[in-house]
C-alpha cells in the first residue's frame, strides 16, 4: 500500500513538473499529425507566395506540437503537404531525401533558395517603384501587396520605413491624403502614414453614410460612391 502511494506521488510530481512519464511519451509518439488544414506547396508557387506559405507552415508546426516528434516524423509531415511535383523536385533536382539529420527547415530553405534563383531582384525592385493603388482597391490590400513586393525586392532594413512611406505617398489614389502627408514635418513615419490613410478612408465612407442615411440599395449610389463603401 505504501509502495503504491510512493509511486503515485512520484508520478504526480513528474507530471506536474512537466516531464511526461513513459506512458505519456508513448501517447505523444502515437498521436496523429493532422496537416489537412494546409494547402499543398505546388511546384509553380512563386517565391513571393512561398514566404506566405512558410508562415502558415510555422503556425501548423506550433499548433500540432511537431517539436515533440522526431525529426524524421516532422519531415514526413512536411512531405505530406508537398505536391507530387514539388516532392519530385526536392528529391530529383535538389537531392533532398529523408534522413535522420534532415529537418523541415532544411527542406524549406533549399526550396526557397531554388525559387530565389528563378526570379529577378531587379524586376521586383521595378515592380516596387511602380506599385500603385488601383481603382476600387482598399488601402490595406494595396499595403499588403506593396509589402509582399518589398520583401522580394530585398530593400534592406536600413531605410525600409522611409522607402515604404515614400512609395505609399506616391502610390495612393487619394490626393487629399497625399497633400496631408506632404504637409507633415518632419517626414512622417510609416506607422503615421498608414494610420492617416486608413483614417481618411474610413472617414470618407462614414461621411457618405451620414450624408445619405436614406439610401440602402446599391442602385442608389454612384459607381464612385460604391467603390468608397466597398473599400471600407
Amino acid at each position: 500500500m505504501n509502495t503504491t502511494l510512493v509511486e503515485l506521488t512520484r508520478r504526480g510530481r513528474a507530471n506536474h513538473s512537466g516531464h511526461p512519464d513513459d506512458e505519456d511519451r508513448g501517447s505523444i509518439s502515437r498521436r496523429r499529425i493532422n496537416v489537412s488544414s494546409l494547402e499543398q506547396l505546388q511546384t509553380e508557387m512563386s517565391f513571393r507566395n512561398l514566404i506566405s506559405w512558410r508562415s502558415k507552415w510555422n503556425d501548423l508546426y506550433i499548433l500540432e506540437h511537431l517539436s515533440e516528434f522526431p525529426s524524421t516524423e516532422q519531415v514526413a509531415a512536411l512531405r505530406l503537404v508537398l505536391s507530387t511535383g514539388m516532392l519530385q523536385l526536392t528529391e530529383m533536382v535538389l537531392n533532398v531525401r529523408p534522413s535522420g539529420t534532415l529537418t523541415p527547415d532544411t527542406v524549406l530553405e533549399k526550396i526557397q533558395q531554388y525559387l530565389l534563383k528563378q526570379r529577378s531582384v531587379a524586376f521586383d525592385r521595378v515592380q516596387f517603384h511602380e506599385c500603385n493603388q488601383v481603382a476600387g482597391q482598399s488601402f490595406d490590400l494595396y499595403y499588403i501587396r506593396l509589402q509582399r513586393i518589398a520583401v522580394c525586392a530585398e530593400l534592406g532594413s536600413t531605410c525600409w520605413d522611409t522607402r515604404m512611406t515614400t512609395r505609399i505617398m506616391s502610390g495612393i489614389r487619394d490626393q487629399e491624403t497625399r497633400k496631408k502627408l506632404l504637409a507633415i514635418s518632419p517626414f512622417p513615419s510609416l506607422p503615421v502614414t498608414v494610420e492617416l490613410r486608413r483614417s481618411e478612408e474610413a472617414a470618407g465612407a462614414n461621411e457618405l453614410l451620414f450624408r445619405h442615411p436614406q439610401r440602402s440599395a446599391p442602385s442608389q449610389w454612384t459607381s464612385n460612391e460604391l467603390q468608397i463603401l466597398r473599400r471600407w
